[in-house]
């Protein structure tokens, strides 16, 4: 600043009350919409032939762990574990959670079995997400079998 400056600003123009106050509402809003966009999280739902995500408001504080819980048709359970648990094993690998797929019950007698199996997935948030896409990946990759069978036009 010029030694004759005694307010040591430079010659920069005064900040007036009302553009002070405007920067500080801005402010606040941001911080607003970051706290807002910490509580968001994903509810994963089946959705025709694949998972969906909805991205909801989370109630509550931050969980390090979450379980989730689907209920996944029964021809794209062997597609979830695949050939000797490889699948299952890559899901696991990639996003850090455990799956567990739980055996369906045993009809009673003259009973329809049921047409979906409970799948469990436990782990942090992200964790859970990454095991959801990746199961999606999984699912793209091998679409189910038609209904046709092999020779079928």
């Amino acid at each position: 600043p010029p030694p004759d400056d005694p307010s040591g600003a430079g010659g920069a123009e005064p900040v007036s009350g009302a553009a002070a106050a405007a920067a500080g509402s801005s402010a606040a809003a941001a911080e607003e919409e970051q706290r807002r966009r910490e509580r968001m999280e994903n509810k994963w739902s089946w959705v025709g032939d694949r998972l969906v995500a909805e991205v909801v408001e989370r109630k509550g504080p931050k969980k390090p762990v979450r379980e989730i819980h689907l209920h996944v048709p029964n021809r794209k359970v062997g597609l979830i574990i695949g050939k000797q648990g490889v699948n299952i094993k890559i899901i696991e690998g990639k996003s850090q959670a455990k799956l567990q797929i739980h055996k369906p019950k045993v009809p009673a007698a003259g009973e329809a079995p049921a047409a979906e199996t409970l799948v469990s997935i436990k782990g942090s948030p992200e964790a859970v997400d990454k095991a959801c896409q990746t199961m999606n990946l999984i699912f793209q990759q091998r679409p189910p079998p038609s209904a046709g069978g092999a020779g079928a036009p």
